[in-house]
C-alpha cells in the first residue's frame, strides 16, 4: 500500500509541476506577443527576427523601444532555453503540447501567436 500512496503523491507532484510550467509558458507567451505587437514586428518574418537579436532600428532617441527590444531578445532567449529545457525533463511531446496551449491562449485574446514567433511547427522545426 505505501507504493500507491507514494505514487499517488508523485502523480500529484508533477501535475501540479506541469500547470506551473504551463502557467509560465502562456505568461511568457503573452509579453513576448504584447511587445512585438508595441514594436510593430513579425516575428515569423526573419527579418524582424533578425532586428531584435541585433537590436537593429534602435537609436539612443528611443530609448523606450531600446528597452523593449532588449527585453524581448532576452524573452525570446529564454524561451528557446525553456523549450530545450522542458524537452530533456518533460519530453518533447508533452513540451509541445504545452507550446500549443500557450499558442491557442494567444488566439483566444486575439493575439496572432505567428508575429510573436510563437508557432509551435516553427518553433519545434517542422517547417
Amino acid at each position: 500500500m505505501p507504493i500507491e500512496i507514494e505514487s499517488g503523491a508523485y502523480r500529484f507532484s508533477m501535475r501540479h509541476r506541469v500547470e506551473r510550467i504551463a502557467l509560465s509558458v502562456e505568461d511568457l507567451s503573452m509579453r513576448i506577443a504584447r511587445l512585438t505587437q508595441m514594436l510593430s514586428l513579425d516575428l515569423s518574418q526573419d527579418t524582424d527576427m533578425l532586428r531584435v537579436f541585433r537590436l537593429d532600428g534602435v537609436d539612443e532617441s528611443s530609448r523606450h523601444r531600446q528597452q523593449r527590444m532588449e527585453e524581448l531578445r532576452g524573452l525570446l532567449v529564454m524561451r528557446y532555453g525553456m523549450i530545450r529545457r522542458y524537452a530533456q525533463s518533460l519530453g518533447a511531446p508533452a513540451t509541445r503540447s504545452l507550446f500549443v496551449c500557450a499558442q491557442e491562449q494567444l488566439a483566444v485574446r486575439g493575439l496572432n501567436p505567428r508575429v510573436s514567433g510563437a508557432d509551435v511547427s516553427r518553433l519545434f522545426g517542422e517547417t
